[in-house]
């Protein structure tokens, strides 16, 4: 069983909430942490964020080809390897896209149902749309750079912060306004061009892995003959190789 003491200042800082759970929460434990402990000036994520939105809620109406329509990703079709959804939105029948159309280097957090995984956009994305059930961060690179913010987002005390604000039943939900006031640490600039390096590299590291992975589509399918549905079945497979595959140097095996 975990227990805690709570002060009258947590109290009124939590609109008198009461229950255990809350003052025991992940985000709740990160938010006194980076309060207490965090050596380094923080500042509101509204004021790193050019805009912070999620895209108006319309109706769609799907098409089976890119003449008439525009590509679709769900939420979940951020996280798979095979970025491809095969989704089209119609363009004659969808009278507001503009507001769900996504830019290169924004930050997405997941706001339904399983709240505050983070993406971030490459030039994959730049022009297609994208679903409501995405908080959009276009980061200002003020002072906090983007791709540290990214980071800082995924880690545990970014993911603890993004989802503390949940409300709802069965179903969770997080809205722009919750996540506007997370604080985030001022690292120093050597620091974060460290990892905003890291994280920018391995975003146009996978762009340039989707351009082959296309390639070697067209010359299956081009040039052997190969069935578009024995083609993704064949897909597939080797994402999963790839995904499952590591590196082994010399001193792992066994003389």
């Amino acid at each position: 069983m975990k227990s805690i003491k709570i002060s009258n200042k947590w109290l009124a800082e939590s609109h008198l909430r009461m229950d255990a759970s809350f003052h025991l929460s992940e985000g709740v434990n990160a938010k006194r942490l980076i309060e207490k402990l965090c050596p380094f000036e923080t500042v509101k994520l509204k004021g790193e964020a050019s805009d912070l939105f999620k895209g108006n809620i319309h109706k769609r109406v799907y098409v089976s080809s890119p003449v008439h329509g525009r590509m679709f990703y769900s939420a979940s079709d951020f996280f798979k390897s095979n970025m491809s959804s095969g989704k089209y939105v119609s363009t004659k029948y969808s009278p507001h896209l503009k507001d769900l159309e996504l830019k290169k280097e924004w930050i997405l957090l997941t706001r339904s149902g399983t709240l505050g995984k983070v993406a971030y956009t490459s030039t994959d994305h730049e022009g297609k749309i994208g679903t409501d059930d995405l908080i959009r961060i276009n980061p200002s690179d003020l002072r906090i750079r983007k791709g540290f913010l990214y980071a800082f987002l995924c880690s545990k005390f970014g993911y603890g912060l993004v989802t503390q604000s949940g409300y709802g039943g069965v179903v969770k939900h997080i809205e722009p306004h919750h996540i506007e006031n997370i604080s985030i640490p001022i690292f120093p600039d050597s620091q974060q061009g460290v990892i905003n390096d890291l994280i920018t590299d391995s975003s146009n590291l996978r762009v340039d892995a989707n351009n082959l992975l296309t390639q070697a589509n067209l010359h299956f399918t081009n040039n052997l003959g190969i069935e578009d549905g024995l083609l993704d079945i064949l897909t597939r497979s080797l994402e999963r190789e790839i995904s499952n595959s590591y590196i082994i140097s010399n001193s792992n095996l066994s003389p």
